[in-house]
This record gives structure tokens, C-alpha cells and sequence, in this order.
């Protein structure tokens, strides 16, 4: 039986920390917040629960996860249909795309080129793709093609080669340019590789007719907001001996110790990460009362395995990474996002459980409404919409208050022809870590820190999940990833390197489901 610590109660800690103590190991799990989940977190608005933006379980999670849920969550885990929008050239289309919709929605114009596109496709030629995939699961290029090399391959050249100019120019460049801050050519293919799932012209025609049957548009998602995901988890890690530890952060790693040490910094207030008080879920309130003071804790363990974001665990480590290892972190930029979140007076705003803006004419990419996401308890008489804002976390977005944000969003939506919205309430949240933004003059950089970061494993350290991997990952996938960050460990509580690294290599052909 090894010590095992595991940082950050997201849902990829927790299923490593599951699957930890289900292997015979002591498992402490240490959370900075009050409240577990992260960015997979639900809380309340005008007493009605909601998430952190946008989110899905899809049908593309393992058997082995999906059993899982299904045991912890039993009827609460629901088989919803899905039912979004896509704003396009003043029009509204369906999404998950359907022919019906397609045939009497898309705006002609837009149709005809898509068709030419089509006709032209086996003449355009495919960007010569030079790239092996390393070890630690980041893209590299032959030392022919430098990974900084402005001829490379582009998200932009790859959608473009995929599924034509004109979806290229009117939907994935500006929408690419909007989440991710830069020009879509500035974009590295890894990007497109990871995030457009569609291989071609054809590819997308396939999915419109699976997307016709009912089943070709469903997800899963819990009665009670997605966050329930990581509170049944963590219920479930804390009765199989988790010692779950919130509003504690880890603020220091020394890897030199003949094992690791880490320093860990309990703090007193007991509120969430937006400063809401709020009575606790069963798994949180079970968790280990911090002493309510500032010392600290040394916690000596075989093995760490870390979810944070990759910046943040470096800072603590001792020994410090390398100068160019700091050099590459501080070259690799993540997008920010803020959230709007707007109650209104009314049982449902619109039918959609999203609406995707694209275009530049407003600052929101994505509006969900979290009541049509489930067939759940909802106050009535009442909806919460949740606006999505990227940003930087410098910009003037970012350092807006809420009821400028709040503005904003209102009169947005109502020039793009939705409802008229007069909130009743009105929150902002802000995320300050989202997005890595996968530029192609800084992926030597992001190669470097991942394999960095890789070959710390003999030490004693894993870094995985969405944010210790700087990806883009959805939550079946970062499960996944906890899994096999447990499946890593040997029975002394050793890191099987070969494993790992095993691991990473699979890790980086995850595609990301919209």
C-alpha cells in the first residue's frame, strides 16, 4: 500500500483518486476551492443550478465511466436530446445538423459554395502533413519543418484542405478567431486536429443523415446540473477512504526527497471559488475540516499525480524547471472566459439548450439555457441563460464589471433576433484559464513543457487531465485520463514511466466532441 496525493477535486482527479483507493492505496485529494468539479462544477442563480458554461456528457465516453455514472447516479443520469442553433449569415440552423433543416434553413448563396467546394474537393491538396506524435502526446515535426516555421501546417490551411474554403472562411476561421484570440493561420493543424471531427465534405453528409434518427442527437447529462458528475464521484471517493481535503492548496513539491513532499496551505474560509457561502454537498461535507489557519503541512507520499493547470505546478515545484522550460511556459498563452449569466422572468427563453455565434458581430460564442438541458426540478416562472465570453484575462472584457458585461450580452442578443431580455438578476464568473491557444510560433514550446513534464515520472510526478495537459479535452476524455494515471502507478506506488508515457501517446488522439 503506497501514500498517493492527488491535487485538484476535478473530474479527472477524482476518477484517478477512485480507481486509486480501489487499488489498495491510501489516497489524500486536495482541492483549493470550496466546492468540487472546477470548471465541471454546478451552482446556484436565483436558486436554479448551473454550470459553468456549456456542457455535455456524450455518447462517447467509455462503458467502463458510463457504468460508473449510471451506478452513482441511477435515474438522475438522463438520456436528453440535443437541440442547438448555429447563427450563420443572419439565419439560424440546426445543430447537430439535419438535412430537413439544412435544405430550408442554410442561405443559398452559402449552399451553392459549399457545393462547388464539394466538386473541387479531390483537387485540393491535402496539406502535407510532416508530423510524428512523441511520447508525451504533443504534435512534433520533422527537424525539416521547424514547429515554429510559418510554412507549417495551419488549423486554417487543414479546414480549409478538409472541408473547403467557404466553411473555412464563414464558420471555422471566425469562430477559431473568436475563441482563440489570433488569426485562424496563426492556428497550428494540431488544433483542427483535435476539434473538427469531420474529414471531409462527406464526412459532414454522413453525419447529417445519423443526426436524422433520434439517437444521432442525444447526450446524457444529470438532473441536477453537470456538476453532479463530480459531487456523486467525490461521495463515492470519500466513502472508499479518499481523504478529501477543500480549501486547501498545494504550494509546494519537492521531488528529491527520496519520494515527494508536498506542502499543502488549509485556509479557513469556507466559501466557493466565486465567493458564494453555500451549505456543502454530502461528499463536501464529509471532507477533512481544514484547522482554519494558515500553517502549513508537509505530506510525504510515493507519488502526486496533478491536475492543475500546468503554470500553476511548476511554480511550486523544487526544484524550479529549467530556465527554458520557464522560458516555454511563459510563451504559451491560454484564453480567458467570462460568464453572464441573466435570469429571466420567464419558464423558458427559447426551446434551444445553445445557440453558437460565430461571427464578430457579437462578443458571446455560445448562449446555453441549463433548464433545457434536463427534465429536472427548475423554479417556474423563471430561466437562466448562460453567456460565454472569451477573452484575455488582461483586456477590457476581462476587467469589465458585471453590469457593463451584463449590457452587453442583453442588447447582443437581441441584435442577433432572439428575445428581448429585461434579467431580473444578473452574475459574472470568470475563468482565467480555458482555452490553450495553439499557436504555431510557440508548439516547439508546448512539445518542450509536455515532455518535460513527462520524464518527471521517476520522480514521482503525473501531470494529466485538461488542465495539466494544456488540451482541450471533454470530461470523457479527462476521466479517461484519470484512469490511466491510476492504471500508472505500480503496487509500491512507483510511476511506471513506459506506462505513462503509453498513456500520453493515447491521450493525443483524443478528439473533442462539440
Amino acid at each position: 500500500m503506497a501514500e498517493i496525493v492527488i491535487i485538484g477535486a476535478g473530474p479527472a482527479g477524482l476518477s484517478a483518486a477512485l480507481d486509486v483507493v480501489e487499488s489498495g492505496h491510501r489516497c489524500t485529494l486536495v482541492e483549493a476551492s470550496a466546492r468540487v468539479g472546477g470548471m465541471a462544477a454546478s451552482f446556484e442563480i436565483a436558486d436554479q443550478r448551473v454550470d459553468y458554461g456549456s456542457h455535455r456528457l456524450h455518447y462517447a465516453i467509455s462503458e467502463r465511466q458510463r457504468a460508473r455514472f449510471e451506478r452513482l447516479l441511477g435515474d438522475d443520469l438522463q438520456i436528453r436530446p440535443r437541440n442547438g442553433r448555429i447563427h450563420l449569415r443572419d439565419r439560424w440552423i440546426g445543430f447537430p445538423l439535419r438535412t430537413w433543416d439544412l435544405l430550408t434553413h442554410i442561405p443559398p448563396s452559402f449552399g451553392l459554395r459549399v457545393a462547388a467546394d464539394m466538386v473541387t474537393g479531390p483537387f485540393r491538396r491535402t496539406p502535407t502533413d510532416p508530423t510524428r506524435r512523441t511520447a508525451a502526446g504533443r504534435l512534433r515535426r520533422t527537424p525539416s519543418t521547424p514547429l515554429d516555421d510559418p510554412s507549417g501546417p495551419s488549423f486554417d490551411a487543414e479546414v480549409r484542405a478538409r472541408l473547403g474554403p467557404t466553411v473555412a472562411d464563414e464558420f471555422y476561421g471566425p469562430y477559431a478567431r473568436k475563441l482563440y484570440g489570433v488569426e485562424p493561420a496563426e492556428l497550428d493543424a494540431e488544433l483542427a486536429q483535435r476539434r473538427v471531427s469531420a474529414s471531409g465534405v462527406g464526412d459532414v453528409l454522413r453525419r447529417v443523415v445519423r443526426a436524422a434518427r433520434p439517437a444521432g442527437r442525444q447526450f446524457l447529462y444529470p438532473r441536477h446540473g453537470y456538476g453532479q458528475l463530480s459531487e456523486a464521484m467525490a461521495a463515492a471517493a470519500v466513502d472508499a477512504g479518499v481523504d478529501l481535503r477543500l480549501n486547501t492548496a498545494a504550494v509546494g513539491i519537492e521531488l528529491d526527497v527520496g519520494g515527494v513532499a508536498v506542502r499543502l496551505r488549509p485556509h479557513g474560509r469556507q466559501t466557493n471559488d466565486d465567493g458564494d457561502s453555500r451549505p456543502g454537498t454530502a461528499a463536501e461535507n464529509s471532507a477533512r475540516p481544514n484547522p482554519g489557519s494558515d500553517a502549513n503541512e508537509t505530506v510525504r507520499a510515493d507519488a502526486v499525480l496533478s491536475t492543475v493547470p500546468v503554470p500553476t505546478l511548476a511554480s511550486i515545484m523544487e526544484p524550479a524547471p529549467p530556465p527554458e522550460i520557464a522560458g516555454a511556459l511563459g510563451r504559451c498563452r491560454t484564453r480567458s472566459m467570462v460568464l453572464a449569466y441573466l435570469v429571466v422572468d420567464r419558464d423558458q427563453y427559447t426551446p434551444y439548450d445553445a445557440h453558437y455565434f460565430g461571427g464578430p458581430d457579437t462578443v458571446v460564442a455560445r448562449l446555453s439555457e441549463p433548464k433545457n438541458y434536463r427534465d429536472g426540478d427548475d423554479p417556474a416562472g423563471q430561466s437562466v441563460l448562460c453567456a460565454e465570453i472569451p477573452c484575455w484575462s488582461h483586456d477590457d472584457v476581462w476587467r469589465a464589471d458585471g453590469a457593463e458585461i451584463t449590457e452587453r450580452v442583453a442588447a447582443d442578443l437581441e441584435a442577433m433576433g432572439l428575445p428581448t431580455v429585461s434579467p431580473s438578476e444578473t452574475a459574472v464568473r470568470r475563468l482565467p484559464s480555458v482555452y490553450p491557444v495553439f499557436e504555431r510560433a510557440t508548439m516547439g514550446d508546448r512539445a518542450a513543457v509536455a515532455e518535460w513534464f513527462a520524464s518527471l515520472a521517476p520522480s514521482g510526478l503525473i501531470s494529466f487531465g485538461r488542465q495539466g495537459l494544456a488540451v482541450i479535452d471533454n470530461l470523457h476524455h479527462v476521466t479517461d485520463m484519470g484512469a490511466d494515471a491510476a492504471a500508472a502507478l505500480t503496487s509500491t506506488g512507483e510511476i511506471s514511466s513506459d506506462a505513462w508515457l503509453a498513456s500520453l501517446g493515447r491521450f493525443a488522439s483524443h478528439v473533442v466532441e462539440d
